[in-house]
């Protein structure tokens, strides 16, 4: 996959964006994903780009929207729980990765025709009078740039790089220049380590993170729909636990179905117990076929424990996971935190769609904020986790929008208003930046 270089100048515009993570419906949903309202608050933040600090008014000169990865969520589907899997070889298995692909960008289509559109014509911006104030009745079209990148979710994402050239827009693993630097993160992930360089290779084992979500998270949402439980109840509850930490799942879990029992619904223990079932068989499968992954020892046997910690609707979970599995995680996070820092050139910032949060370890890298756009990470209250299901372009809402100043050092703002940051000191000696953690 190629790394695209941003040409990204002062009075320029970036929006990033990450995880949308737009299934193939199989597990509910509607027919196509509503980006409207997304679209249109690019467009007003494309207006507000134009303010200056000095108050006048000047349209920006180009736009990059990046899609920071996990755009698409070709793993959570009711294909993989059959026989095939999205890692097997073979014709039957590729003919499904190309459906559950095409269903998925069907159902984006209102994003990708309005972003098409921008590519072809410009985004339109008023353009200002000669005192710096905006005409509204006159505008311009400022020219609008597109990139995909790659996740972990939608590792072939570079498959469709010659239908995304056909309207503008391109696909690659990074996107940056000497000041910005743009990709997934997944590579640091100790859960989404692959079993060797050769990454790409379709007969192989799974990661630890394509295993929970193949062969848990989907096998449970099958296993449900086939007992016959509503679907909607169904897609949230499965997109939910889909989304945050492994360690997280149970208390993810006891929240959705509080909040089914609260609601009158068929809120009975049957779906737990399916649970436990869909653990223990996961627990099986990864067993005799061991996924990949970076960690120090083999956490099969805790995290299934972990998992499975859930006895009923109302019983809740534990706060905490057990703080063996936690400190084996967060130890791998502290060291992740350093090869982000020092492990390539020199970076002002540094953006991340798959994590939620990255200390910046100790050196002599000139790095002024690390910006993590992922779902809420280890080490946070489970209480943080949002239960109401996060399919479809929820967790987009965690887009930032950024100016390159005059004076070389970008300004950030959340794309949503309810997106507010959360700034915090970076440590270390001589470093005036700061953490901006856009969730």
């Amino acid at each position: 996959m190629q790394r695209m270089r941003a040409g990204f100048g002062v009075g320029s515009m970036i929006v990033i964006c990450a995880n949308w993570a737009i299934h193939d419906g199989t597990f509910g949903g509607r027919a196509a994903i509503d980006a409207g309202p997304w679209l249109q608050a690019v467009h007003r933040a494309a207006h507000r780009a134009g303010f200056g600090r000095d108050g006048r008014y000047r349209p920006v000169d180009v736009i990059d929207i990046v899609f920071a990865g996990d755009t698409f969520d070709w793993l959570t589907s009711a294909v993989w729980t059959r026989e095939s899997r999205p890692w097997h070889a073979g014709s039957a298995v590729a003919h499904d990765r190309a459906r559950v692909r095409r269903v998925s960008v069907t159902r984006a289509r209102t994003l990708l025709a309005g972003l098409a559109r921008w590519v072809r014509r410009g985004l339109p911006v008023p353009r200002a009078d000669r005192i710096g104030r905006p005409r509204i009745e006159d505008r311009i079209r400022v020219p609008v740039r597109v990139a995909f990148l790659s996740g972990d979710r939608d590792a072939a994402l570079d498959e469709l790089a010659t239908e995304a050239a056909r309207f503008g827009c391109s696909i690659g693993s990074a996107w940056g220049d000497e000041i910005i630097e743009v990709r997934h993160g997944d590579e640091w992930d100790p859960l989404c380590v692959r079993p060797s360089p050769a990454a790409r290779a379709r007969e192989r084992c799974p990661t630890l993170r394509e295993s929970i979500a193949v062969d848990l998270v989907a096998r449970f949402g099958g296993d449900l729909l086939e007992s016959g439980h509503d679907r909607g109840f169904v897609g949230r509850l499965v997109f939910a636990i889909g989304a945050v930490e492994p360690i997280l799942i149970p208390a993810v879990l006891a929240r959705v179905m509080n909040g089914h029992v609260a609601t009158g619904a068929s809120g009975r223990p049957a779906p737990v117990d399916h649970w436990r079932r869909a653990v223990d068989a996961w627990h099986d499968v990864a067993g005799r076929n061991p996924p990949s992954h970076g960690l120090a020892c083999c956490p099969l046997d805790a995290l299934a424990a972990t998992l499975g910690a859930v006895q009923s609707p109302l019983a809740g979970a534990p706060h905490d996971a057990p703080s063996g599995l936690g400190d084996l995680l967060s130890g791998w996070s502290a060291g992740r935190s350093r090869r982000v820092a020092g492990g390539g050139p020199p970076r002002r910032v540094v953006v991340l769609g798959h994590a939620a949060a990255i200390e910046v370890g100790s050196g002599r890298e000139r790095i002024d904020a690390v910006m993590g756009l992922g779902p809420p990470a280890l080490g946070r209250s489970p209480g943080a986790v949002a239960t109401d299901g996060t399919a479809d372009g929820a967790l987009a809402a965690r887009s930032v929008t950024g100016r390159l100043e005059p004076t070389g050092r970008y300004s950030w703002e959340p794309l949503w208003a309810e997106c507010a940051p959360v700034r915090t000191p970076l440590q270390g000696p001589g470093r005036d930046g700061w953490f901006v953690d856009a969730a």
